[in-house]
């Protein structure tokens, strides 16, 4: 049996605790209902999965006929706000089709910026799947990986994108595969 190294003991501990604290967040907060453009109560609350994080979106917004989205403010973070993260969700009144985080990283202290994806991420999959994103994800994150997982009610893509030398784009999309 061979002993988890320092950095992945760390990883796994705040995992845990990420979601921990988004549970309880979700348990006291309560669910908020997305009041759309139409006031449907069919629009699920996907908008504000990212309150508790200071990324909470707008409500929906018509985007073109039949189709709704909202977007949050972007949240720079990281020394001299060089990084910048953006969560969006879009989808029609039955239900939301796509979630997506953007991660724009600068060029200093990548690391922390991804680790904030990761943590943002597992506070989008909680409410989605009931439970944090998998380690694989963390890891492919960490190591500048690409790929897609199935997690049962959703498809999590991770897309990544250089834009310049200095300025890389690093995307997790969640599909969800039907409305429930």
């Amino acid at each position: 049996m061979s002993i988890l190294s320092l950095r992945q003991t760390i990883t796994i501990i705040l995992i845990v605790l990420t979601t921990i604290m988004t549970a309880i967040w979700f348990v006291l907060d309560g669910k908020e209902k997305a009041a759309g453009i139409t006031g449907s109560s069919l629009l699920p609350d996907e908008c504000h999965f990212m309150k508790h994080l200071h990324l909470g979106a707008s409500s929906y917004q018509a985007i073109m006929p039949g189709r709704l989205a909202c977007m949050s403010p972007v949240r720079y973070f990281g020394s001299q706000k060089q990084h910048a993260i953006r969560y969006t969700a879009s989808g029609s009144v039955v239900g939301i089709d796509e979630m997506r985080l953007s991660l724009r990283l600068g060029a200093f202290e990548q690391q922390h910026a991804i680790n904030e994806l990761a943590r943002f991420g597992n506070s989008l999959s909680l409410p989605l799947t009931g439970r944090a994103l998998p380690f694989s994800v963390i890891q492919a994150l960490r190591e500048g990986s690409t790929g897609y997982w199935d997690l049962g009610k959703v498809r999590l893509d991770l897309e990544r994108q250089i834009l310049s030398p200095s300025l890389h784009e690093i995307q997790l999309v969640m599909h969800r595969k039907a409305y429930q």
